[in-house]
């Protein structure tokens, strides 16, 4: 089950909302999960879950940061300040440890979510530095990384993520790579054979065997 990290596009209605609007907090103390609380929200839809029997695994990723973490314009041409690593490192443990609390264990993070196709306009190379450098070590020094599995992006279509796994493999040395994501839009009308590129993702199974690999998003 998808647990969002907001704002997402979920959220294309309004009102937008992080966990940390305050900006330059970067010890995340007006961090707050309240809105996920409220009777629509993503931890409320959870519970009830959990009471009718759900007991699966929980996936979640970040379309954006706060906003007070970027440079650049948004939508297409915002990145993460490197500045705000370690605070963006902080966030992601806090939205983990805050879910916890709650009975919902994050098995599965994305840091971001079809970042420079769709959202973050963040490389590749920024990306494994983001993860080798702060969050890694953020979730490990928090005890984190035992229950939850890092990996980088869920990258928009087949062949994009080939591109951007390898690239982010070979970058980090595989650290923090605890799974490989990957979404099936490579086409959704008039397909072809040649279009669906399923040997990208065939060749990245058989790269790294003993990786988890998922399709986390087609609709």
């Amino acid at each position: 089950m998808k647990a969002p990290i907001p704002c997402d596009d979920f959220c294309a209605a309004g009102p937008w909302y992080t966990y940390d609007d305050s900006p330059g907090d970067v010890l995340m103390q007006n961090f707050s999960i309240a809105r996920d609380l409220a009777p629509n929200g993503t931890l409320s839809f959870i519970k009830k879950a959990r009471a009718h029997g759900f007991n699966g695994a929980l996936q979640s990723y970040m379309d954006y940061p706060p906003d007070w973490m970027l440079e650049g314009r948004l939508p297409s041409s915002a990145t993460v300040n490197p500045k705000y690593y370690d605070a963006l490192a902080l966030y992601f443990a806090r939205f983990v440890q805050e879910y916890a609390q709650h009975g919902a264990q994050i098995t599965y993070l994305s840091l971001f979510n079809e970042p420079v196709d769709s959202y973050t306009h963040i490389s590749d190379g920024e990306i494994a530095r983001l993860l080798t450098e702060h969050v890694g070590p953020t979730f490990d020094r928090l005890g984190l990384h035992q229950t939850t599995k890092l990996t980088s992006a869920g990258q928009c279509a087949r062949n994009s993520a080939r591109v951007h796994i390898s690239n982010t493999m070979s970058l980090t040395a595989g650290r923090y790579m605890d799974h490989l994501a990957y979404h099936g839009y490579d086409c959704q009308y008039n397909c072809t054979k040649r279009r669906q590129n399923y040997a990208d993702i065939a060749e990245l199974h058989r790269r790294w065997p003993d990786i988890e690999l998922f399709m986390t998003e087609i609709c």
